[in-house]
């Protein structure tokens, strides 16, 4: 999820940017080669996915358009990795307990995250079919391997990390950045939808502030050892000097955050979080996802055809 660096004296004050943020809303996007995915997911721009990809069209430059439909055909997990990168995002913080709430391309997914009640619950549902939906609980002490897997848990073994000095204002507050280079390249990592491949990462380069709160990092799409919260992911699914894809964090709004703003979904039956007929039901909403993207892409194709 290029990143937008919002810097606004008028909504940050001094006191704000100087103090830990833990208690309050975050708004989030991806762009993937530049283009802002986001309006993929607003109702306002239709109700179909075929609706909104129309809207994007036209409120992008025809070349950024080609560039980023070349970008997918000519690499399939491109397209699996607009279906992975939620478009957009709202984080709940309070103190240890967050609560992502995450718009897809096709699904939608709550993920609570609850450090002193050691509570884990991610809920899913179909955008395209909204009875179908499935929900899983972990708990946070017995580690995230199984909420993470494949190249989504990012271990620091596996990467060499490089820590650059100065600052770099992501949202109002000010950042260091991280680079990691995986070591290995040749090993794909499996994800956890039933042995699905996941788009290799080459490179990632993170963002972190020390005023916020790590606990917001629980609700991205990587899970990465780091120890202060992440505003921003670049990631490289290629040897490209542009970032296959943009994460960020694009405001931070400190409020007070109520339970019924930390309240997270739930459908009957609670799976564990490895349950095989979960990871089935997901990889079903997922690939609702990818058929609605595939379809928008045939119906182009034909478009093309005729012309």
């Amino acid at each position: 999820m290029a990143f937008c660096i919002i810097f606004s004296s008028i909504e940050l004050s001094i006191a704000q940017v100087t103090s830990l943020f833990s208690e309050g809303v975050l708004d989030t996007k991806v762009s993937m080669y530049g283009v802002d995915l986001s309006p993929l997911t607003d109702e306002a721009n239709g109700t179909t996915m075929k609706e909104r990809m129309e809207v994007l069209k036209k409120k992008i430059p025809a070349a950024k358009a080609e560039a980023l439909k070349t970008k997918i055909e000519s690499n399939p997990m491109m397209g699996l990795a607009m279906v992975l990168l939620p478009p957009r995002g709202t984080i709940y913080l309070k103190k240890d307990v967050v609560l992502g709430k995450i718009y897809g391309l096709g699904y939608y997914l709550e993920h609570y995250h609850n450090l002193q009640s050691d509570e884990g619950v991610i809920y899913m549902s179909s955008l395209e079919e909204p009875l179908t939906e499935a929900t899983a609980s972990y708990q946070p002490s017995k580690g995230y391997e199984k909420v993470y897997s494949g190249n989504k848990m990012i271990h620091a073994d596996q990467f060499n990390i490089t820590k650059e000095s100065g600052s770099v204002t992501v949202a109002g507050y000010p950042c260091q950045r991280s680079i990691y280079t995986a070591k290995n390249l040749n090993a794909e990592a499996p994800s956890s939808m039933a042995g699905m491949t996941t788009p290799i990462v080459h490179k990632l380069v993170v963002y972190t502030s020390d005023k916020v709160s790590k606990s917001i990092n629980f609700s991205h799409p990587y899970y990465l050892p780091e120890d202060h919260g992440i505003l921003r992911i670049d990631a490289y699914y290629d040897e490209s000097k542009e970032p296959s894809a943009v994460y960020e964090v694009t405001a931070v709004k400190p409020q007070t955050v109520t339970d019924e703003l930390l309240a997270v979904k739930k459908s009957k039956p609670l799976y564990a979080i490895d349950d095989v007929t979960y990871g089935m039901k997901v990889m079903t909403i997922m690939f609702g996802g990818l058929s609605s993207l595939k379809d928008d892409q045939d119906a182009d194709d034909d478009t093309d055809a005729e012309e």
